[in-house]
């Protein structure tokens, strides 16, 4: 890992180089930039203001709508959930927007198949009870494989 760090820390220090050269930014800037940008999205950190988690994170999500907006990049409810995660992840931190949203989901209303407005009802209890989907559906999978691998022996 100490390598790998210094081989990002010589193309930092390459890229700023050069930028300087061009006469865009130096390594001073570089490195204002990073500290602006933490104390600005951090505020709970650095301000040691006392709020709760959910405040903070909803003041969190504020500063990023905030800096998109100034950027001229306009952003729907959904936009900064990764679709890319799993599909019971992904259907828990859509339901949690929704509720954020203060909206409902009525699944009944939704035209999905059986087995798929299922499997979100189970999501949307899982939500309801703190549990993470992935973890309940990991732990019990392990549970199961254990089982049967200690009936095979």
């Amino acid at each position: 890992m100490l390598e790998e760090l210094g081989d990002l820390l010589y193309q930092i220090e390459f890229h700023a180089a050069i930028a300087e050269q061009e006469g865009r930014f130096t390594m001073a800037d570089v490195a204002r930039g990073i500290n602006d940008k933490l104390v600005r999205r951090h505020p709970h950190v650095f301000a040691r203001e006392d709020k709760s988690i959910d405040e903070l994170v909803t003041d969190w999500e504020a500063i990023k709508r905030a800096e998109k907006r100034s950027k001229g990049v306009t952003e729907g409810p959904f936009d900064n959930i990764p679709t890319s995660s799993g599909s019971l992840s992904y259907a828990a931190a859509v339901l949690k927007k929704i509720e954020k949203l203060g909206l409902t989901r009525d699944t009944t209303a939704l035209e999905v198949p059986d087995l798929g407005r299922s499997l979100l009802d189970l999501v949307a209890e899982c939500r309801r009870r703190g549990i993470d989907p992935e973890v309940a559906l990991r732990e019990t999978t392990n549970l199961l494989r254990a089982s049967i691998e200690s009936a095979l022996d």
